[in-house]
């Protein structure tokens, strides 16, 4: 039974549930069919009389939160029915797959965990290589691929959660540490997210100012040292590029069409002062959404209900920022709840002097700038439970 609750966490962790809904081989919504058999399987599973032995997490209390402030914002008027009870749903999902997700960590023994994620990381990586140079049946209208995630930003945010993770059991072997970095930068790169690759190049450099430990050492030396190897590494990064562009570009045409072309230009130097990625240049996009958000806000700061940003009958996109999403639905009490979370996770990495954790929480920090729904992605949440479970030492319990 444990074997098959974790296939079920590779199809989570590798977004192969959603490509199965949105290519159509799934008639239905994963919330509705594969998440519904995991917690079913689960509760076959385990013993219900030991949850709560588990769910003593700030994480858990915060997902509860969350659930809590959904139900009471669900009654302002405004957001459609459909809009509302979708958020609900999700909201109870979140709590319930980390809580889930929380104790097979917990009791399951680091050996299989690498098994999990490394293998996890070949099937994301491998579905998005196979995208780029073969093409799967989702049709990608930026030109830039993103496996089985379909948004290449899901895929980089995936690749850079769960690879934390890996490095993480293998921080006492330097050569696979390295390699295990090497390879998510160059997986990252591939989906050509300027979000994920600044959370890589991020979590490359605390990584690297702490000399891979799992405490805390950092000394003037090792931030020295981080810069110069970081300085190294991007003048190599940038040469490689400005060598095989032309090559990449003649090869895969998709790399000189579209935003991927524009963004290897943004990254090489190229691009005139003027040119941007359709992203930046529409009213829809990343700035015109901040701009209308943080209006929104400002107009009115208790929040306009549950569901309210997400409505397509009210708002064509969603926020594209976690912070605004919350601030906008659920107003002031809702951005406090977010960021007192952020505020206890970076206390406790402290605390318990886990340094990894730290990073971890730094980087879903960043990405909840780029990102309105990292927090309820499946392999972030599978992460999170996976550093839940190291920072409390919960298989102590076991």
């Amino acid at each position: 039974m444990r074997g098959i609750l974790f296939i079920l966490l590779v199809v989570f962790a590798s977004v192969f549930d959603i490509y199965l809904s949105t290519a159509g081989y799934n008639p239905s919504t994963p919330a509705y069919t594969i998440i519904p058999l995991f917690f079913v399987l689960f509760v076959i599973r385990f013993n219900p009389r030991i949850y709560f032995s588990y769910f003593k997490t700030h994480t858990f209390y915060t997902f509860l939160a969350f659930v809590i402030i959904a139900i009471m914002y669900s009654v302002v008027q405004g957001p459609s029915t459909e809009a509302i009870t979708t958020e609900l749903v999700n909201a109870v999902i979140t709590l319930l797959f980390y809580a889930f997700t929380l104790i097979i960590m917990s009791k399951t023994n680091d050996s299989m965990i690498r098994w999990f994620l490394f293998i996890s990381l070949l099937v994301l990586i491998g579905s998005l290589l196979y995208d780029m140079f073969v093409g799967l049946d989702v049709v990608n209208e930026d030109l830039r691929k993103g496996g089985f995630a379909g948004n290449p930003n899901i895929a980089a945010s995936a690749m850079k959660l769960l690879g934390l993770g890996l490095i993480y059991l293998y921080r006492d072997n330097k050569l696979i540490r390295s390699l295990l970095l090497v390879f998510i930068v160059l997986s990252v790169f591939m989906t050509f997210s300027r979000s994920g690759m600044l959370g890589i190049l991020l979590m490359a450099f605390f990584l690297l100012i702490n000399n891979w430990k799992a405490h805390f050492e950092i000394n003037a030396k090792t931030v020295v040292q981080a810069i110069t190897k970081m300085g190294l590494a991007f003048a190599g990064i940038y040469l490689i590029l400005l060598t095989v562009t032309d090559y990449l570009k003649q090869e895969i045409p998709e790399f000189g069409m579209g935003d991927a072309a524009r963004r290897i230009d943004m990254l090489l130097g190229k691009a005139s002062s003027t040119t941007g990625t359709r992203d930046d240049q529409s009213r829809y996009g990343r700035k015109g959404l901040l701009i209308h958000y943080s209006n929104q806000f400002r107009k009115n700061p208790l929040g306009y209900g549950t569901g309210y940003t997400a409505d397509k009958l009210i708002n064509r996109k969603d926020t594209h920022n976690f912070y605004l999403k919350m601030a906008v639905n659920y107003g002031i009490i809702g951005l406090l709840a977010l960021l007192l979370f952020f505020f206890i996770s970076v206390k406790k990495a402290i605390q318990y002097d886990n340094y990894y954790y730290l990073i971890f929480i730094i980087t879903i920090m960043a990405e909840c700038i780029a990102s309105h729904g990292i927090i309820q992605e499946r392999p972030t949440l599978i992460a999170l439970a996976f550093f839940d479970s190291k920072l409390y030492r919960l298989n102590e319990i076991n």
